[in-house]
């Protein structure tokens, strides 16, 4: 990952703040300095974008097409992707401190498709079930396959039957992640 957070604690003075910086550039890397809070920055903004696809999978918006109307807006990966990628595990992890950090709007009052991923040990690419499956391809890299069995596993934390276009779901994903990162700024 080319970018790196460097996170301004409470001793660090200005100069240790610079020298961390400077080797990160040495690095090739591209750091950014962040205060301290849960999620620093990245996990902080990224968090209500997925707080929007855990919302649209549980009124019914399959998370197969959210993740295509994501990819074709030029994400790298769609959400259910991405947190295959990183793994469930790590992500309700991740979510646990954040609901704690921000209660009030990172917080859930209800199970989650990210709840039932876990619970079933779908942890994604690190053992080869997650929202999709995986197996590995010829160049030993896992390869994402629809896994008919998770549509079975969401059914009981869906509530609804939406259907939206990849503008909407576009708008859906990105409105809660720019609005936390106008607060991150604040």
């Amino acid at each position: 990952m080319p970018l790196v957070e460097v996170i301004r604690g409470e001793k660090p003075g200005e100069e240790a703040i610079a020298r961390t910086v400077a080797y990160a550039l040495a690095m090739g890397k591209k750091p950014i300095v962040v205060n301290d809070c849960p999620g620093y920055l990245v996990n902080r903004i990224l968090s209500p974008y997925l707080g929007a696809f855990i919302g649209l999978v549980k009124r019914g918006t399959d998370f197969t097409t959210i993740d295509r109307a994501m990819a074709r807006f030029a994400w790298p990966m769609g959400p259910a992707y991405l947190c295959d990628g990183g793994g469930i595990d790590t992500g309700v992890d991740a979510g646990a401190v954040m609901a704690e950090g921000f209660p009030e709007r990172m917080k859930y009052d209800f199970k989650t498709c990210q709840d039932v991923m876990f619970e079933n040990k779908r942890f994604g690419q690190k053992n080869g079930h997650g929202y999709y499956a995986y197996e590995t391809d010829k160049k030993g890299r896992p390869k994402k396959m629809v896994d008919e069995e998770v549509a079975t596993l969401l059914a009981p934390v869906i509530d609804g039957n939406e259907t939206l276009s990849d503008e909407a779901i576009v708008d859906s994903m990105m409105i809660p992640m720019c609005l936390e990162a106008v607060r991150c700024f604040e």
